[in-house]
């Protein structure tokens, strides 16, 4: 089942509902549509909506920055990727679906990429944007592409 509800919010995202999940934006809706439909296909076992990391700064010796809980460590901010996949043969995915870009997710989505990616290597991060397509009668269709994928 699907709802929409209206918000107004500085990026004007459409919150959503969909199975009894409160979505951000349409386009996070219509890339959870897409996983129950590689979860009918059997592409992967299941996903999780927005689970919260915090990186921290730990201080030491030297300062370096981790997301593990670790005594004494500063916390520099926190991030929720929208989905959390984990694939059929077990592997575990981040998507993020991502309208807008601003400048503060981008520093923060870098700061991220470079944490996990040292702490968790085997953990593929993957950004899903939106891109707007006009069609024949003008309006406009929300669409997504992978950036993992080449498009020409």
């Amino acid at each position: 089942m699907y709802y929409q509800k209206w918000t107004n919010n500085k990026l004007h995202a459409k919150s959503s509902i969909y199975n009894g999940i409160a979505f951000k934006s349409l386009l996070e809706v219509s890339y959870a549509q897409e996983l129950d439909l590689r979860i009918k296909a059997k592409e992967i076992k299941k996903w999780e909506y927005e689970k919260r990391v915090t990186i921290r700064a730990v201080l030491s010796d030297k300062i370096f920055l981790t997301s593990k809980e670790v005594t004494p460590s500063v916390k520099l901010f926190t991030i929720i990727p929208d989905f959390w996949i984990t694939n059929a043969d077990g592997s575990l995915e981040i998507h993020e679906a991502k309208g807008l870009e601003m400048d503060t997710w981008k520093k923060k989505w870098a700061i991220f990429e470079l944490v996990y990616g040292l702490e968790y290597p085997d953990i593929k991060l993957v950004v899903v944007k939106q891109y707007k397509n006009k069609t024949p009668m003008g309006s406009r269709k929300p669409k997504w592409k992978n950036t993992d994928i080449q498009y020409r």
